[in-house]
C-alpha cells in the first residue's frame, strides 16, 4: 500500500496552483536556513504543519482526503519502511557520533 500525498490549500482543502507550489517550494529554504527549524516546527504545532506550509497556507494530506470532508483527526500508523528510514538515516549516524565522541581519542592514538 503506497500513501500517496498530496499539497491543499487551507481553506478549502482544494489543490494548490503554481503560485502558491512555487512560494512552498521557496519556502522550504527559508525553512532550512536555521538548523531546519522551520522543518522541525511540523512535529510541535497542533496542525502539524512546516514552517513553508504555514507561510503558503498549505496542508499536506493523504490521498483519502477529498475535498469537502472534513480534516481526519488522527494520523494512519507510520508503515515499516518509515521506521527502517528513521533508524537507519537517524539512528545508525547519531550511535556512531555518540561513538566517536566517547572513543575517538583512543582510536585516534592507535599505531
Amino acid at each position: 500500500m503506497s500513501a500517496r500525498l498530496y499539497f491543499r490549500d487551507e481553506s478549502e482543502l482544494k489543490r494548490i496552483g503554481f503560485g502558491r507550489a512555487s512560494g512552498r517550494y521557496f519556502g522550504k529554504i527559508i525553512s532550512g536556513m536555521v538548523f531546519y527549524v522551520g522543518f522541525l516546527m511540523a512535529g510541535f504545532g497542533e496542525r502539524k504543519q512546516a514552517l513553508h506550509d504555514m507561510m503558503a497556507n498549505t496542508f499536506v494530506v493523504f490521498d483519502s482526503v477529498k475535498p469537502g470532508q472534513p480534516m481526519p483527526t488522527q494520523r494512519p500508523p507510520m508503515p515499516w519502511y518509515g521506521w527502517l528510514v528513521n533508524v537507519l538515516g537517524i539512528g545508525l549516524p547519531l550511535a556512531v557520533f555518540v561513538l566517536l565522541v566517547m572513543f575517538g581519542a583512543e582510536l585516534a592514538n592507535i599505531h
